[in-house]
């Protein structure tokens, strides 16, 4: 590895921690011994860091060596482009076991945090229904191949049990983040009902299918609900707070991060994503999830009337299938 990859995650790290703990550039003064001229030629990437000023600040502001080391892994040299194309394929199925491992060492790190605003259901939130997960993969494979000559209906779709395996790590992941920020478009669940009435219409989906979705989406409301009451997690105790936005959004954004690592995603074709490497991209694309949470409404351990009203009208919308 280019030590020139290893220089510029570590002034990354560097500079998120001096912007998030508000530290002083004399402090970097008196911790390294070199006068302000030289810090500033440093944070400005003039000049790099020498070994011993790194294991100054590293002990100082908290970054992980380790995890620094584990981030310069990643080829940030490849598109940004997480593309699925069949899941029966085993390279696409590494592809998503190679990710889902990247995200675990990303939530084992201290102060583990992610955020995401979505118009689709989270994966966290639907796994265990296996109904949802193959209405997902059906919905994709839909949208895929359109155009294809032979339509896929929802009951062709199979989950495999790498896929099922895959999907339930990613379930252990989400949950052992320390804190997790949910924003919902407010016609999630209209969009999901939409969506599966018009599958039936065309004949992609029979009654029983659609009886089985409906029965699975109202154990969703359940779980979500249970979640905004406690805040947590309670298989591990991880802090979450669900919020429900005012306004509508097209596209899906999230993001993970600890100390050192970090990763967002802007979401593409259900499956599918732009994968944010840069500290620049992360940052932009954080600040949008986290901005959105001004016009929107913390349910979770808050609201207790405006979180009653919300379930049950997704409640009274899921009954309409």
């Amino acid at each position: 590895m280019n030590n020139k990859v290893y220089d510029t995650l570590f002034l990354e790290a560097v500079r998120n921690k001096i912007q998030h703990r508000s530290v002083p550039t004399n402090q970097l003064v008196e911790l390294l011994d070199i006068d302000k001229v030289a810090v500033y030629r440093r944070l400005r990437g003039e000049v790099p860091f020498s070994f011993r000023e790194i294991a100054l600040l590293s002990q100082e502001l908290g970054i992980s060596l380790d995890a620094l080391i584990t981030q310069s892994t990643i080829d940030t040299t490849s598109q940004n482009l997480l593309m699925i194309e069949n899941l029966h394929e085993q390279t696409d199925v590494s592809l998503l076991a190679e990710f889902a491992n990247l995200l675990k060492k990303v939530s084992e790190g201290s102060h583990s945090e992610g955020g995401e605003m979505t118009n689709i259901l989270p994966q966290p939130v639907y796994t265990k229904y296996e109904s949802l997960t193959r209405y997902y993969i059906f919905k994709w494979t839909y949208q895929s191949y359109a155009n294809a000559s032979v339509t896929t209906k929802y009951k062709d779709i199979v989950i495999t049990d790498k896929i099922k395996e895959i999907s339930n790590f990613n379930l252990k992941v989400a949950h052992n983040i320390n804190l997790t920020h949910y924003i919902f478009d407010p016609s999630l669940f209209f969009y999901i009902v939409n969506d599966i009435k018009y599958c039936r219409d065309i004949g992609l989906m029979t009654p029983e299918e659609v009886s089985r979705l409906k029965e699975d989406l109202l154990h969703v409301i359940d779980d979500l609900e249970e979640l905004c009451e406690t805040g947590t997690f309670k298989n591990t105790g991880s802090k979450v707070s669900v919020y429900i936005a005012n306004v509508n959004f097209d596209t899906s954004y999230w993001y993970i991060q600890n100390d050192a690592l970090y990763i967002a995603v802007i979401k593409i074709f259900i499956l599918n994503g732009i994968v944010a490497k840069d500290i620049h991209s992360f940052e932009k694309i954080k600040e949008w999830v986290v901005s959105l949470k001004r016009h929107s409404t913390l349910i979770s351990e808050s609201s207790e009337k405006e979180r009653i009203l919300y379930f049950n009208k997704q409640r009274e919308l899921i009954n309409r299938l």
